[in-house]
């Protein structure tokens, strides 16, 4: 391992785990160190009859699918991403919509398919970005959000991220939202370690990351072709093998 070529991921746990064993094959490693974790929020409230549709835009509310009524199960979900869809079909949901890069290119679909004077029940983090409720209210389509999960900020970074740092140890970092790279850069210059950061090359999700991104003097900003992860993926592979 070239524990001097490190890419830091800083999403929660799991995702950074799954994306790390992704770049992987192509001999690049990884320290997972997440700037968040997610929490869990149970349903406390379920209506009695099932919506026309279900939203999830994040494989983290794929766990509340388990506490909806049996008869439930052949309602469409509409999933940002492959990973949430898939996650959605564990809890045997059959009727999936998936593979939009992200909500945006989602809701047309949806409004192709949930009739005007529909209900959709959206189960979704506690911070979005998009405000989903009312683009669907125009074509007629009533929504209800439900928060069933939390991603919280972590209040440090983690010692094996701290000591990789002053080890000059990271070439890398990924950053996925606007609010982890805020995070991230809050947490370097928490730990005192905020000129590490002219060493690493800030790999960003999509221009509003990059824009987050700023507050620090990164070596580089590299932005994604598509807020996708494969574009992420392709993104870090294509620097890795320009700087061999």
């Amino acid at each position: 391992m070239d524990s001097h070529r490190l890419i830091w991921h800083t999403r929660p746990h799991d995702d950074s785990a799954f994306f790390a064993n992704e770049l992987s094959p192509h001999g690049i490693e990884s320290i997972v160190g997440p700037v968040l974790h997610i929490a869990r929020k149970p349903l406390t409230h379920i209506a009695h009859d099932a919506p026309n549709g279900l939203l999830l835009t994040s494989r983290h509310a794929a766990h509340a699918l388990a506490l909806l009524p049996a008869s439930w199960r052949n309602v469409p979900v509409y999933c940002v991403g492959n990973a949430t869809a898939k996650a959605a079909g564990e809890h045997g949901f059959t009727r999936l919509v998936s593979g939009m890069k992200d909500v945006q290119a989602l809701l047309p679909r949806i409004a192709g398919e949930v009739s005007a004077g529909s209900t959709l029940l959206y189960l979704a983090g506690d911070e979005t970005r998009m405000d989903v409720t009312n683009l669907l209210a125009k074509r007629g389509i009533t929504v209800t959000m439900t928060v069933v999960y939390y991603a919280i900020a972590e209040h440090d970074l983690d010692a094996h991220i701290v000591e990789a740092l002053a080890a000059s140890h990271i070439s890398g970092v990924a950053l996925f939202s606007p609010r982890s790279a805020r995070i991230t850069c809050t947490l370097l210059e928490k730990a005192g370690l905020s000129e590490c950061a002219r060493a690493i090359s800030a790999y960003c999700f999509s221009a509003n990351v990059a824009q987050e991104a700023k507050t620090l003097p990164w070596a580089a900003i590299h932005i994604c072709s598509a807020p996708t992860r494969a574009a992420m993926r392709e993104l870090i592979v294509s620097h890795h093998l320009k700087t061999e």
